[in-house]
């Protein structure tokens, strides 16, 4: 049978080296710590997210935004930048901030801009307790193209008809001028009649 031979404790000072707590971490420490795991979720992020700081300098983007501002001509490193010199839909920073302060709590606010020959929609909340812009920017060019399309089809279609109703109307001011002819030819005999046809064929060959 085992026997206890003895208990060995290790008494620690507060002051110990190499045994801080949380409490011993400088703020700067805690702050590089927090950052650095927001820097690791928002990466993951598939949207284009941008995190300004209450001055409205940028200390965090993902790495699907920093491709998306290369393709629209920022080959240099984004952050640090001023958002007045990111902004895609001309608003300024004060005049974001200027309304998120309004709020009582934290703002947030959307709108759909054109950049170049890009379209997006840009989500905008104001974390007031943090002091912190956090942009996400949705491309929604395909979609809007895709729309685009559809209105051309449409406009295309609806001439089509235009068309169609005035040959119809032709149509129908021949087939009165037919019925004063001494020939009246009325029910499916129009649809056998030469004269008829022959007309029909013209008008819409046209």
């Amino acid at each position: 049978m085992d026997k206890t031979i003895g208990v060995l404790i290790v008494e620690t000072d507060a002051g110990t080296p190499g045994m801080a707590t949380s409490n011993d971490l400088k703020p700067s420490t805690i702050m590089s710590a927090e950052e650095e795991a927001q820097n690791f979720f928002v990466d993951r992020l598939s949207e284009n997210v941008l995190i300004f700081d209450g001055d409205g300098y940028l200390i965090t983007a993902n790495e699907e935004a920093k491709q998306l501002y290369k393709k629209l001509g920022y080959q240099d490193e984004i952050i640090g930048l001023f958002y007045d010199n990111l902004t895609l839909d001309y608003y300024t920073f004060d005049y974001i901030k200027f309304r998120a302060e309004r709020s009582s709590s934290n703002w947030f606010f959307d709108v759909e801009t054109h950049y170049l020959q890009y379209y997006f929609t840009i989500k905008y909340s104001w974390i007031k307790n943090k002091q912190r812009l956090v942009v996400i920017i949705q491309d929604t060019t395909e979609v809007k193209k895709r729309e685009e399309e559809l209105v051309l089809k449409a406009v295309a279609i609806r001439e089509i008809h235009h068309r169609v109703k005035n040959n119809l109307q032709s149509i129908v001011s021949l087939l009165e001028t037919d019925t004063l002819t001494p020939f009246r030819i009325t029910g499916s005999r129009f649809a056998r009649h030469p004269r008829f046809t022959s007309r029909i064929e013209q008008i819409l060959s046209t």
